[in-house]
């Protein structure tokens, strides 16, 4: 009898500690919409964007970590916006492979020969000419009538001081966020 009261107050108390280990302390509410009340892309859904970054001397992008190449600016355009979108913000949100974690860097695309020590940085120029991490979202653009553009640069950075020639290739889908 003792040893049932031992084991039923040992049992009773390994439960309680494991419900104290799981103890919420708080709670986050995702709120938010799926609309068709959107404006037209441009590129197209399903349709690329390419960006030429040119053809780089490794010479110029190795000896130390963070020296970038020349700019290529491209641009996002939405367009034929629906009434309620207009006058509202919205956004656009690059989504990739970070190289080595670095969300501020995107990967290389891992093929024969691909070169080592770099990978593409993307910068914000709708507004504030800043760099633009993967997964956040760009400047803020209010949607107006007619064309609005999301203007973007990328650009080669090396993420080492070492830096190995090769096909220096890599892509980003994008989504656009409408506030």
């Amino acid at each position: 009898m003792k040893k049932n009261l031992i084991a039923t107050l040992f049992t009773s108390a390994v439960i309680l500690a494991a419900n104290n280990a799981f103890a919420a302390d708080g709670t986050v509410h995702f709120n938010g919409a799926i609309t068709t009340e959107v404006c037209n892309v441009d590129p197209a859904p399903g349709s690329a964007l390419t960006v030429n970054l040119g053809s780089v001397s490794r010479a110029s992008m190795e000896g130390a970590k963070g020296n970038v190449s020349s700019l290529q600016q491209f641009q996002i355009v939405l367009k034929d916006c629906p009434v309620s979108v207009l006058g509202k913000p919205a956004h656009v949100r690059f989504d990739g492979n970070a190289d080595n974690g670095d969300s501020n860097v995107l990967a290389l695309t891992q093929v024969s020969g691909v070169a080592t020590g770099v990978g593409v940085q993307l910068v914000n120029q709708t507004v504030s000419n800043t760099i633009l991490p993967l997964y956040q979202s760009s400047d803020s653009l209010t949607l107006a009538a007619g064309n609005n553009y999301f203007k973007f640069g990328a650009r080669y950075v090396s993420t080492q001081s070492t830096v190995v020639a090769g096909v220096a290739n890599s892509s980003a889908t994008f989504t656009v966020v409408y506030d």
